[in-house]
This record gives structure tokens, sequence and C-alpha cells, in this order.
């Protein structure tokens, strides 16, 4: 079964959130933040959460494929503040919401 990883960003973690946005290589974009490479996906130090879920379908749509997954391990950092990208800024994303 193929595996993917998915990771919710803190906060403080803008630098890695552009990386991703904008690097040409997706080898790159792994140097910016602290990341361990397990078995099944890499996790990135300091996240909200990191994911690790099954490949269960994919689907094509125009450019770009959908992937769907099931997850099957959570790794929570239940005090952290998620970092959200939302009409060009970011915003800061805690149980009570969005924060500027």
């Amino acid at each position: 079964d193929q595996q993917f990883g998915l990771t919710l960003l803190a906060s403080d973690q803008e630098e890695i959130a552009d990386a991703f946005a904008k690097s040409p290589s997706g080898r790159d974009r792994f140097t910016h933040g602290e990341w361990a490479h397990t078995q099944t996906a890499p996790r990135l130090s300091g996240a909200v959460s990191n994911l690790t879920c099954t490949v269960v379908e994919t689907i094509a749509y125009g450019s770009h494929v959908a992937v769907i997954g099931r997850v099957e391990e959570v790794l929570n950092d239940p005090s952290g503040i998620g970092l959200l990208y939302y009409n060009g800024n970011y915003e800061r994303l805690s149980h009570r919401g969005m924060q500027p």
C-alpha cells in the first residue's frame, strides 16, 4: 500500500509554508525545518499535527490528481496554534478560531 504524510503547520512555520509553495523541486522543500524521515512518511518537528495516511483512491482532474487517504497515525501537539493561509494572508488558527 502507498502511504503519504500530511502536516498541519504551526503558526511560526510560515517559512516552511512559503518553501513548499515556491520551491521548484520536491526535495528542496525539505531543507526548511527539521524533518524526521520515517519508513512511512516525513514528520516535521514543531508541527501542530503529522498524519500518516494510506492511499485509498486517486482521482484525475485536469492537470491535477486528488489523493484520497485513510488516516493511519496521528501525532499531535495539542498546545500548538495552527497556521492557515486565507485570502492571501497567513492567519493563526487555535481552538478559538482565526486570530490575526
